[in-house]
């Protein structure tokens, strides 16, 4: 058997084997979900439409006005076809760059490009499953069990197919950044960082701990294909796109409500604090989360800089707090970017397996996760003034942490209890 293989069900213990198959079973569920809205005729109510706009623009020469939210909703409006998102636009704001390598997908129609959007995705599921079992490939057989029915039974999957999100790309590529640095190879860490930048907010942090790290490489790397990047999108689209970006990010940072922009639909700290105060106190909110996670940055940034004092094992921790971090305290995460947090979780369990701490309690929480996560959404949603997988973000971030502070971050070794998985 291969060293990435999945091992087989039956060797599993009965009642660990029910709850995997029950994640197995939610994640083919998906499936059925996204038939039904594709019959319906709803998948145009998705991010994927505002990202075929922004495409269809740059296929059609407007590359200068790419951030033109009135040209924007012109274009969207063509393509729509008579429907309409809420206040009649769902608008474009990724960044420029990003832009450039699917414009070819304008070149179909709406449906068409959305249909081999979905393919693309499921190709990196199964590449996403593949690099996850290279990373654990010494576990046991349940815990890789345990860990493929967690990816799959995620609702953050299911949303990111469902709205045709950038989620499995980043994901994917903040995996194999993580691999990279591991393996010595920092060159190819800064170009999976760098493809991440196509939500760049989503990993930030897990660059600014490369800074603290001082891998040089991979930051030379990164600086070197961001200016090459900015350099391409200028000549091509006039260097005023950017600052018209950043304008565009501003002012869909403070909307409310307006514009695709729901921020008691999000999941981050900013989005409990909406959801908890509502629209009166958006703005003391704006500033007193982006202020937080800029503390969070420079969190990233000792983390990175502890790094160069520890071992591997601590590496793995290190590096996984820095990325959920940046997404405890993200200032605009939908449930589909929360698809990221399978990988500092991950990174944890082989934090807490390398370093022979116990890990069953761990396990439980991370098999269960998503089965909660989605029965929540199904029929909790906001009822308790806070959405459910928010608490469970912050419960592992909280996990992190204490774990962190007790082992120093891996520095020095940790004896091991009596076996308890």
């Amino acid at each position: 058997m291969q060293p990435h293989a999945l091992p087989r069900l039956s060797d599993l213990p009965r009642p660990l084997l029910t709850i995997i198959i029950l994640n197995l079973t939610l994640g083919i569920c998906y499936l059925g979900f996204l038939a039904k809205v594709a019959r319906d005729g709803d998948l145009w109510r998705a991010d994927f439409t505002s990202f075929y706009t922004g495409w269809s623009m740059v296929l059609e020469g407007e590359g200068e006005r790419l951030y033109d939210l009135e040209l924007q909703q012109d274009y969207q409006q063509r393509i729509l076809v008579g429907r309409n998102f809420k206040d009649g636009l769902l608008p474009y704001v990724n960044p420029p760059h990003s832009t450039l390598p699917f414009v070819p997908l304008a070149l179909l129609s709406r449906t068409q490009a959305h249909i081999v959007w979905m393919v693309l995705n499921a190709g990196l599921l199964i590449y996403l499953i593949r690099r996850a079992l290279y990373v654990v490939r010494d576990w046991s057989t349940l815990e890789r069990w345990a860990l493929v029915s967690s990816i799959v039974a995620f609702p953050a999957l299911y949303t990111s197919f469902l709205v045709g999100a950038f989620s499995l790309l980043v994901t994917a590529a903040l995996l194999n950044c993580y691999i990279a640095l591991e393996e010595g190879r920092d060159r190819q860490a800064a170009c999976w960082l760098f493809l991440a930048t196509v939500k760049f907010q989503l990993v930030l942090l897990p660059a600014l701990w490369l800074f603290g790290a001082r891998r040089w490489r991979a930051v030379l790397w990164g600086l070197g294909l961001t200016m090459s990047a900015i350099i391409l999108t200028g000549l091509l689209f006039g260097w005023q796109v950017w600052a018209d970006y950043v304008e565009v990010l501003r002012v869909h940072n403070q909307a409310y409500n307006y514009r695709g922009m729901f921020p008691e639909e999000t999941y981050s700290l900013k989005g409990a604090l909406a959801l908890l105060f509502g629209q009166p106190a958006y703005s003391p909110i704006v500033a007193i989360t982006t202020a937080i996670f800029v503390g969070a940055g420079a969190s990233a940034l000792w983390l990175g800089q502890r790094d160069r004092q520890g071992s591997a094992t601590g590496r793995a921790l290190s590096f996984g707090l820095a990325s959920v971090l940046g997404l405890a305290f993200n200032l605009h995460l939908y449930l589909h970017d929360l698809l990221l947090v399978l990988v500092p979780g991950m990174l944890f369990f082989l934090y807490l397996r390398r370093s022979g701490l116990p890990t069953r309690r761990y396990a439980t929480f991370a098999l269960l996760a998503p089965l909660v996560a989605f029965g929540a959404e199904m029929t909790l949603q906001t009822r308790l003034g806070i959405q459910i997988p928010v608490i469970l973000l912050f419960i592992l971030l909280g996990w992190m942490v204490r774990a962190y502070a007790a082992g120093t971050g891996g520095q020095q070794p940790v004896p091991a209890p009596p076996p308890d998985a």
